[in-house]
């Protein structure tokens, strides 16, 4: 309940230890704050962390003040991912220095990240009760496989995580401190939770974590709920929190004893805090050997072709007069200015790439039928531009020296 989130001001954030004595002052009659349930059938995985697929590639993911803050929907205690924000993002608020000053009640960040919140004071009783949202974003190239997601969050009081729209998990059940702990600012209370579903990422694209941080407090009940005060339709049933440990009021509480204190004052600590990283195994780099590897590796055992082969039998058309050459000899051809230079040059880097993607093991960017058929239709326009420049492009692919080379 709410009242086990009774705040301290300390110099360290609060320990494990100290838990006992935060809920020994747990001594208000008010019923358990209000719970989102989870949706039925879920389509996320709430679990241990992943192993990384062999081979992966990582990309930390951090709560920091780079994290984009998103806006707030200061009634919607069960969003779902079309639920709208007001606002544009911004960077969110990093409270290390806050919490130096003031702590909720809070357990240190990860080790790599930064407890945020909406505002600069979001650790203190000043965040309007609603459901906020946070957002990171990380890139996947193109050609990479066996995406992996894992992400560990604490919250103050619920987050609900999304990939790309997918949830990926919540706390359950969604209340900030079930009775009897742990707590969800608690590393012992840490929700952790993993994606691997390929379909679910952008691959060669942006992909957005979407965290949604639920501010559910105390003495939340329905719209329509009794006075006390209302706000926002539900009501706000303790008004402010008491007295912390060693006598030190919160801030609306000081507001409550000095007579000033509305019902818009009826407002919350909020902190998000998580960390994680997203995997992939990048695509394999292509290779290809150069003009000169193929004139004096010879022969060119498991290739299929032969140095004595013509250039017509490889499979060339639109050759001109240099059909009946040699694949080892077109691979000394000259250029010059001329229709003919240019098919030349482009016979030899084609002679090259031939043997490289019929290499085992070489990983060539094209197959040999793609470069017949590329060739030959560029020999048939007859077009000195067009022709030279696959020739360029072959050129490239044959001089990206694999380990075969």
């Amino acid at each position: 309940m709410r009242s086990s989130h009774i705040p301290r001001l300390a110099t360290t954030f609060t320990s494990l230890a100290g838990l006992a004595l935060m809920l020994a002052a747990c001594s208000e009659s008010a019923t358990a704050p209000k719970s989102v349930l989870a949706p039925a059938g879920p389509e996320f995985t709430v679990g241990p962390l992943q192993s990384p697929p062999a081979g992966a590639t990582t990309i930390a993911i951090a709560s920091s003040g780079s994290t984009q803050y998103c806006g707030h929907s200061d009634a919607n205690f069960a969003p779902t991912f079309a639920t709208v924000f007001t606002g544009s993002c911004v960077a969110a608020n990093d409270l290390t220095s806050a919490l130096v000053t003031y702590n909720p009640g809070w357990d240190a960040p990860f080790a790599t990240s930064s407890w945020i919140g909406s505002n600069a004071l979001a650790n203190q009783y000043t965040v309007v009760p609603g459901t906020y949202d946070f957002r990171t974003t990380f890139t996947l190239p193109v050609g990479a496989t066996s995406p992996l997601l894992n992400l560990s969050t604490m919250a103050d009081n619920v987050a609900i995580v999304y990939l790309n729209g997918h949830e990926v998990g919540r706390n359950t059940p969604t209340q900030d401190c079930p009775i009897g702990g742990p707590c969800n600012w608690q590393q012992i209370g840490k929700v952790t939770m993993y994606d691997n579903t390929a379909s679910d990422f952008v691959i060669g694209g942006t992909n957005t974590i979407d965290v949604f941080l639920i501010d559910m407090r105390i003495g939340v009940g329905p719209a329509g709920s009794p006075a006390p005060p209302a706000f926002n339709g539900h009501s706000c049933e303790l008004g402010p929190q008491p007295l912390g440990v060693g006598g030190v009021p919160t801030p609306q509480y000081a507001q409550f004893l000095a007579g000033t204190w509305l019902p818009s004052d009826c407002l919350n600590p909020a902190g998000l805090d998580f960390v994680g990283a997203a995997y992939y195994v990048p695509p394999a780099v292509n290779h290809g050997c150069t003009l000169g590897f193929w004139k004096t590796h010879t022969p060119w055992t498991g290739t299929g072709y032969t140095t004595d082969e013509t250039l017509t039998a490889a499979g060339f058309t639109s050759t001109g007069t240099s059909g009946s050459v040699s694949m080892l000899d077109a691979l000394s051809f000259s250029g010059g200015n001329t229709v003919q230079d240019a098919k030349n040059l482009l016979l030899k880097q084609a002679v090259a790439a031939l043997l490289n993607a019929a290499t085992p093991g070489m990983n060539y960017p094209l197959t040999t039928t793609e470069i017949l058929n590329q060739v030959n239709a560029a020999l048939a326009t007859g077009n000195r531009g067009t022709i030279l420049a696959l020739a360029a492009t072959l050129e490239t692919d044959n001089s990206l020296e694999g380990p075969l080379c």
